[in-house]
């Protein structure tokens, strides 16, 4: 294939395309055309696909592109150009359509962390390994979806393999990885599973070992205060023997409370 008229969407944009692949919404690109007051001329063909690409995928702006060499960037307000020296391996792109591919999920999140911090880092492994994903246009500013679309196993194959992303910044890479988890089902809880486990020089309190909605069961005594043998709690520390559930207003409705509570008073009666 030409490298001079393929596009390869990869990091941010990649994900984004994941992310509205399973049906979230994104803010449209005009707004940022309209603030810097640029029109496509009429031989910028290269910025007028870019356009195109965007309106089709339903993607945000500005859209992450690989480049082919250093100095083969055309940088605009609506496109990004990133060079690494490692190429995608075979599997690591999706054809999109002709000249049109998309990075792998994998590959795109350690594409996006390669200049990150180890929050940001987290809080894209926690998403992808979890059952939500970011949608700004939604009400609640996510979407749930059904399965994860990540394994950790997954993400750290990735973030090892030098064959595809630069070697540098792999420290906050794999620190991130060490304190993540999988099943998160909402970026509240990622957030708060995040303050937890980041290791205290990155602004967290260095819990480690924190499950998310693992399966916990239940004594009958605590069957029978839920009416279920075995409940996921929000969080779980299995070396110290506990449990966490948090009450959000945004995510619990007030009607749920009790049930909350109940869940609360069955896991306190097992100590």
């Amino acid at each position: 294939m030409s490298h001079q008229s393929t596009m390869i969407i990869c990091g941010n944009s990649a994900l984004d395309y994941h992310r509205v692949s399973n049906g979230a919404q994104f803010p449209g690109y005009e707004e940022i055309l309209v603030r810097s007051m640029r029109t496509i001329r009429k031989h910028d063909q290269h910025f007028k696909r870019v356009v195109e690409v965007l309106d089709q995928l339903d993607l945000p702006a500005p859209l992450h592109l690989l480049s082919t060499g250093p100095g083969d960037r055309k940088n605009s307000v609506l496109a990004k150009y990133h060079y690494y020296a490692q190429q995608p391996q075979v599997g690591d792109l999706i054809k999109l359509d002709e000249n049109i591919y998309v990075c792998a999920p994998e590959l795109a999140l350690a594409q996006a962390s390669v200049r990150a911090g180890i929050a940001a880092i987290d809080l894209l492994i926690l998403e992808f390994c979890g059952t939500y994903l970011l949608s700004p246009r939604s009400d609640s500013g996510f979407i749930g979806t059904s399965a994860p679309l990540l394994t950790l196993t997954q993400i750290e194959q990735a973030f090892k393999d030098k064959k595809r992303v630069p070697g540098y910044a792999m420290q906050p890479r794999l620190q991130a990885l060490e304190v993540a988890a999988e099943n998160s089902n909402s970026p509240a809880e990622s957030a708060v599973h995040a303050i937890l486990s980041l290791p205290v020089g990155y602004g967290g309190y260095g819990i480690s070992g924190i499950e998310l909605n693992r399966k916990i069961p239940l004594d009958s005594k605590a069957a029978r205060m839920v009416g279920v043998d075995a409940i996921r709690p929000d969080f779980f520390i299995g070396k110290a023997n506990t449990v966490g559930e948090y009450k959000s207003l945004m995510y619990h409705p007030e009607g749920t409370w009790t049930n909350d509570d109940r869940r609360i008073d069955a896991f306190e009666s097992m100590g």
